[in-house]
């Protein structure tokens, strides 16, 4: 869904760059679907990351009034804190912490762009990836730059239409 509309947005066919360094659409959308794959592993190995490094605060002192006990034993462990009292969920308490990880991880990915492209790793994939019988590649370090840009604003607009989609979701849930 967010491809399309992306491209009749002013995708790639018609960006700023002006004589394209592909002649079929199959060999930009080749090489999107790489650079989209590899910000996906680098977004999960950031937010794997985080989770780990926030784990141990779960269980960290806890600040304010406790909540009452209850001895119901339909309640599964893993729906009670560590006073064995039963712990609800705010659906959209989660829903903006969610959402908030979401944007933390898109300045992530943001930030790995920008290095890149100051440490010089676009001239890298010039040399390293380079146009062959079998393939056509970016031709500048801007072609580069700006495919990652592109791969990385798809992900944005991905993710805020099912944000969105999910605001709506957890609006209806909580009016029933």
């Amino acid at each position: 869904l967010c491809i399309p509309l992306v491209h009749a947005a002013g995708g790639p066919v018609d960006g700023a760059v002006a004589e394209t360094w592909w002649s079929e659409e199959y060999e930009y959308t080749f090489l999107e679907v790489m650079v989209t794959i590899l910000m996906l592993w680098l977004a999960l190995a950031f937010e794997a990351f985080w989770h780990y490094v926030g784990h141990d605060l779960k269980s960290s002192y806890q600040y304010g009034k406790m909540k009452s006990s209850t001895t119901r034993e339909d309640v599964h462990h893993h729906d009670r804190d560590h006073h064995h009292s039963i712990s609800h969920v705010q659906l959209a308490t989660e829903l903006v912490n969610r959402a908030g990880a979401e944007f933390m991880t898109l300045g992530f990915l943001a930030s790995i762009i920008f290095a890149w492209s100051n440490a010089g790793a676009f001239a890298w994939c010039l040399e390293s990836f380079p146009t062959t019988s079998k393939i056509k590649m970016p031709k500048t370090e801007a072609d580069w730059l700006h495919l990652a840009e592109f791969v990385h604003f798809q992900l944005f607009l991905a993710m805020l239409l099912y944000f969105v989609l999910m605001a709506r979701v957890v609006k209806g849930s909580v009016e029933r």
